[in-house]
């Protein structure tokens, strides 16, 4: 036991050290300073319910920066296709369908942030849903929500609920907005 007291005599010495050299290990690290700048991940869930029941679900995501200068971070996706139809015989034209998201996200305080938020989808019909059996020519369906939102940041929030006016589908536009530190 006694071989054992220069040691213990050691270790306490160190760790009663300790709290005299903490201030210098703090004086010596480098600061971290706030960013200038703000990001945020902005998520659009997009579903097509038929009768209640989810048939389809798409998600968008887009991050966006915000300087300290600026009023708010903006975002903007384009997917889609061209799709050829008849307009004469042995002639074509070309229609745009996909997904154009407009976003301008403005931080109100803490918790909450407003979006200036466009929707524009457009895509084909089934086959239930065309014109005639004679129609060679696809039916194009389209979708387009314009508004300015108020979310809460961090908590999925649903900004819209449409109704297809040409069949029993909703559409519904969930949006989370994320701060990332």
């Amino acid at each position: 036991m006694l071989k054992n007291i220069p040691g213990t005599i050691a270790m306490l010495t160190v760790v009663a050290g300790l709290p005299l050299a903490a201030p210098n290990l703090s004086a010596q690290a480098p600061e971290s300073s706030s960013p200038d700048y703000q990001r945020y991940r902005v998520e659009l869930k997009l579903s097509e319910l038929d009768k209640g029941k989810t048939i389809n679900t798409r998600n968008y995501v887009m991050v966006m920066a915000k300087s300290k200068g600026q009023r708010s971070a903006n975002g903007r996706i384009r997917v889609g296709s061209r799709v050829p139809y008849a307009s004469k015989a042995g002639e074509f034209q070309y229609q745009d369908v996909g997904m154009n998201i407009d976003c301008s996200l403005t931080p109100l305080d803490g918790d909450h942030a407003q979006a200036d938020l466009t929707v524009d989808s457009s895509g084909l019909a089934g086959e239930r849903e065309t014109v005639s059996p004679t129609n060679a020519n696809p039916v194009f369906r389209t979708l387009r929500w314009q508004g300015t939102p108020a979310v809460v940041i961090g908590k999925p929030t649903v900004v819209s609920e449409v109704d297809d006016v040409a069949s029993d589908r909703r559409y519904q536009i969930e949006m989370t907005v994320t701060e990332i530190k």
